[in-house]
C-alpha cells in the first residue's frame, strides 16, 4: 500500500521512534449518546443541539456513537488499532448533574470502567477534565461568562482527581478554551450559540482561572500522572502590508493566542495596543490573585494545531478604526454656550462664552463632554493631546503614535487660518 506515490505505509511507520506516543482523542458530547441514561444531567450542548439549523443536517447527540452502550467493543477496536494512549473527556454533567452539590455515582462508575478496561489493553488513560458540555444549570446561571463557574469547575476537578487520580497518567483541565469563547459565547456558532463578540471576553479570564483552581484541585488530590492544558494556537499573518490589515492581524493574534497562552506560561496579560483597547476593555482589570492562579506549573501545554490564519480589514465601516470628521464647528457635539461668572457685588453680573468640546456622543475626543474650554484654540490643543494616544486615518493612511507600525512621529501643527479639527477618538466613528 503507498500513499499517492509516496513512501510506503511500513517505511513511514519505520521513521517513527519508539518514544514517540501514538494516540487518538474524543470527547464525551461527540461519542457517548446516553444523554438521560445513568443520572446524566443536561448540559450546554444538549439545549443548543436542539435548536433548528444549529446543527447540521438535524442530527441529535441522543445516540451519536452510543460509547456509553459500547464501552468494551470500542476499547477492543483501540486495541486492534494500536494506539498507545487514548484521550478521552469526562462529561461533567454526567458525573455532577447540575454542576454543583452531590457527584453522580453511576457516572463516576461509568468512567471508572472505561480507565480499567483502558489499562487492561495496554492503552496509557489520558483524561480531559472539560471539552466544553457544561452543566446546563450552570450554563442558566452565565455559564463562563460567571465567575462562579470557575470556582465550580474546581471542585468537579478534586472529586475527579480524588476518584481517577491513581490510574489516569495525564490530565488536561480545559480543552481548546479559544474555541468556547470565539465560537461559543462571540460568534454563536457552538453552545451556547450567543452573538456577543468583544463582550464574550470575559469568558477567557473565567476558563483560564478554572483552569489553575482545576490544576490546585488535581494536585491537591494527589493524582500520579501529569496536569497541563490544551488549546487551539495558529500563526497569524496580515494579508497585505497595508497598515489596516496589520492592526487587524495584531488584534486577531491577541484574541486567538495570546490573550490564553501569556497567563498560563508567563503568569500576566499581553500589553494591549491602545487602538485595541476599545475593542477588549470588557476584560476588565486583572487581580495579582487571579495571575497567580492561573500561572500554575504545568507538566505539559498542549497544542491543537489546524490551519494558519491570514486576516484582512473587512470592507464597509469600521467605527473602532475610523475617526471624526466633522469640524468643531459643524459637530453637533461641540456648542458655544454663555454663562454668567461670578464678580464683585460692586460690578453687576458678567457674562462670558465658553466652548464645549467635541464629542459628546463618545466622551472622549477632544476631552470628555464635561470639559470646557475658553476658546477654540483650547479645544485644539486638547484635541492634539489626544490624538497623540489613538491613531487616525489621514489622506496618505493611519497614522499612529505607537513606534511598533513605523517611526515614531508628531502630528503636524494646523494651519493659523485652518479653524477645523477633527476628533481623534477610536470610538466615534463621526
Amino acid at each position: 500500500m503507498t500513499l499517492e506515490g509516496t513512501e510506503s505505509v511500513t517505511q513511514l511507520a519505520g521513521r517513527v521512534p519508539p518514544s514517540f506516543t501514538l494516540g487518538v482523542a474524543a470527547a464525551a458530547f461527540q461519542i457517548e449518546g446516553a444523554l438521560t441514561a445513568g443520572g446524566r444531567g443536561p448540559s450546554g450542548w444538549d439545549a443548543f443541539a436542539e435548536k433548528p439549523g444549529a446543527i447540521i443536517d438535524g442530527h441529535s447527540p441522543a445516540v451519536a456513537c452510543d460509547h456509553y452502550n459500547r464501552l468494551p467493543e470500542d476499547v477492543g477496536l483501540l486495541k486492534e488499532l494500536g494506539v498507545d494512549s487514548y484521550r478521552f473527556s469526562l462529561s461533567w454533567p454526567r458525573i455532577q448533574p447540575d454542576g454543583q452539590g452531590s457527584f453522580n455515582a453511576e457516572g463516576l462508575d461509568f468512567y471508572d470502567r472505561l480507565i480499567d478496561q483502558l489499562l487492561e489493553a495496554g492503552i496509557s488513560p489520558m483524561a480531559t477534565l472539560y471539552h466544553w458540555d457544561t452543566p446546563l444549570p450552570l450554563e442558566h446561571r452565565g455559564g463562563w461568562l460567571n465567575r462562579d463557574t470557575a470556582e465550580r469547575f474546581g471542585e468537579y476537578a478534586r472529586a475527579a482527581g480524588e476518584r481517577f487520580g491513581d490510574r489516569v497518567d495525564q490530565w488536561v483541565t480545559l480543552n481548546e478554551p479559544v474555541s468556547v469563547t470565539l465560537n461559543g459565547y462571540a460568534l454563536g456558532v457552538h453552545a451556547p450559540g450567543r452573538r456577543l463578540m468583544f463582550d464574550a471576553l470575559p469568558a477567557i479570564h473565567h476558563q483560564l482561572l478554572a483552569h489553575g483552581l482545576g490544576v490546585q484541585a488535581l494536585r491537591a488530590a494527589g493524582v500520579a500522572g501529569g496536569v497541563g492544558l490544551t488549546n487551539l494556537h495558529s500563526p497569524v499573518r496580515p494579508a497585505t502590508r497595508k497598515i489596516g490589515d496589520r492592526l487587524v492581524a495584531h488584534l486577531y493574534d491577541l484574541l486567538m493566542n495570546r490573550l490564553y497562552a501569556d497567563p498560563v506560561l508567563l503568569g500576566r496579560y499581553p500589553s494591549l495596543p491602545l487602538y485595541a483597547r476599545p475593542w477588549l476593555r470588557s476584560i476588565g482589570r486583572i487581580s495579582d490573585a487571579d495571575l497567580k492562579t492561573i500561572h500554575q506549573p504545568l507538566d505539559f501545554y498542549g497544542l491543537n494545531y489546524y490551519f494558519p490564519v491570514k486576516v484582512a480589514l473587512g470592507p464597509g465601516i469600521t467605527p473602532y478604526l475610523r475617526t471624526c470628521t466633522r469640524s468643531w464647528r459643524s459637530c453637533p457635539s461641540t456648542r458655544r454656550v454663555t454663562r454668567s461668572t461670578a464678580a464683585p457685588a460692586s460690578a453687576g453680573p458678567s457674562r462670558r462664552s465658553i466652548w464645549v468640546s467635541c464629542c459628546r456622543r463618545c466622551g472622549t475626543g477632544t476631552g470628555h463632554p464635561s470639559r470646557r474650554y475658553t476658546s477654540p484654540k483650547a479645544a485644539r490643543a486638547s484635541r492634539n493631546r489626544t490624538a497623540l494616544r489613538r491613531p487616525w486615518r489621514t489622506r496618505t493612511g493611519w497614522r499612529t503614535s505607537q513606534p511598533i507600525w513605523g517611526q515614531p512621529w508628531r502630528p503636524p501643527r494646523p494651519a493659523a487660518s485652518q479653524k477645523a479639527w477633527t476628533c481623534g477618538a477610536t470610538m466615534c466613528g463621526r
